[in-house]
């Protein structure tokens, strides 16, 4: 049984435009030689590894073949952000529909440890009280996740960049009764600014759908 290989968006696009040229080379051949069925098949091929390369994407191992270098650019963030946030929303209103419209703290646990993360040491016990944070390597490397469920069986997902980092003051979630994702959340403990390339990955997940910019909504309980 094979493994599913992932590929990053560059190595996507190179191998994409590689296997284009190789068919388009062939197709010159088959109809050179009048070979016309083939020279169809050809053709078909180009036009599936240029298609491959630019407008898909697969699911990155869990193992992680790649270093965190691999995935460093805004754009490889926003796919991995996007994606995982939907999948981490999706499966857990699965377990609350399996339960019948019941979420326990266990249940959040469970799914968590799945996903073989790294827990952040900000107690003894990181698994203790209301929420719980983590990290998931390598193509988040620079992020971190948090689960808040303090009204179960509703529940919060939210990711946000160390303090420090390339993506200072990035912060983006998604709640269990909304359908959009919100970024670019302000938070009060948060109050990092934004540097060029967060601003950049905001700008990127914004232009997705469903995707909503959280400093636009207005919010009258909070001051000014």
């Amino acid at each position: 049984m094979f493994e599913k290989k992932y590929y990053t968006r560059k190595q996507r696009k190179l191998y994409g435009l590689g296997w284009f040229a190789i068919s388009f080379i062939l197709v010159i051949v088959f109809v050179a030689l009048d070979w016309t069925v083939l020279g169809y098949i050809a053709s078909a091929f180009a036009i599936m590894s240029l298609y491959t390369g630019f407008f898909t994407k697969n699911e990155p191992p869990r193992d992680g073949e790649f270093t965190p270098e691999d995935f460093d650019n805004p754009k490889d963030h926003a796919e991995s952000i996007h994606r995982w946030l939907k999948s981490m929303k999706k499966t857990l209103l699965d377990i609350k529909k399996r339960n019948k419209g019941k979420l326990t703290k266990k249940d959040i646990v469970s799914f968590i440890e799945e996903l073989r993360p790294t827990y952040n040491d900000f107690d003894d016990d990181p698994k203790r009280g209301k929420d719980i944070s983590f990290k998931i390597s390598p193509d988040l490397e620079p992020f971190q996740f948090q689960v808040f469920f303090h009204e179960l069986p509703e529940f919060q997902i939210e990711i946000y960049s160390a303090q420090g980092g390339k993506y200072e003051g990035f912060n983006a979630g998604i709640l269990s009764d909304e359908k959009n994702m919100r970024v670019n959340i302000i938070t009060d403990w948060l109050r990092e600014k934004s540097t060029p390339l967060t601003k950049k990955l905001n700008k990127i997940l914004l232009s997705y759908p469903n995707c909503v910019d959280d400093a636009l909504i207005e919010k009258p309980w909070k001051s000014k």
